[in-house]
């Protein structure tokens, strides 16, 4: 008999692109944390400081890069289109940020990270693919 390879379920597609971006998420809180503790002034000044922006930039792609790796992790065989929709999800997430903190925060901020978002999920994809190749589960297929 056959064996053919055995499609990953659409829940399995779902719950990989929720645990990316809950991943990403953690971290992202995490760092907020961290960073308040460091720096002080984050939470009592009225104006956010550059290095702030800096340093938070720099997180939030390494950040992207993590959330695509335990995105592809997850999602097995399915890791394009988990990762296709993630990048969708978390640009679609993005674009609201920016809009609501057009006045806030520094617009090439905003921009960089719409910019670098979708590269850095899919070359953490990528790198987990690569790094451990990805086997379909196999199934017999039965005769009829």
């Amino acid at each position: 008999m056959p064996k053919i390879p055995k499609k990953e379920s659409r829940w399995r597609i779902a719950a990989a692109v929720v645990i990316g971006y809950a991943t990403m998420g953690l971290l992202v809180i995490f760092t907020e944390l961290i960073l308040g503790f460091i720096v002080p002034e984050i939470r009592t000044s009225r104006d956010t400081p550059t290095t702030y922006f800096v340093v938070v930039g720099i997180t939030d792609s390494l950040f992207a890069f993590v959330a695509g790796y335990m995105c592809a992790k997850f999602a097995r065989t399915a890791f394009r289109q988990a990762t296709l929709a993630l990048i969708i999800l978390g640009e679609a997430i993005a674009l609201f940020t920016a809009f609501n903190s057009w006045y806030t925060a520094p617009h090439v901020y905003s921009i960089a990270l719409l910019l670098l978002y979708p590269p850095l999920v899919w070359a953490g994809s990528r790198l987990r693919v690569r790094r451990v190749p990805v086997k379909p589960l196999m199934v017999r297929a039965s005769s009829v």
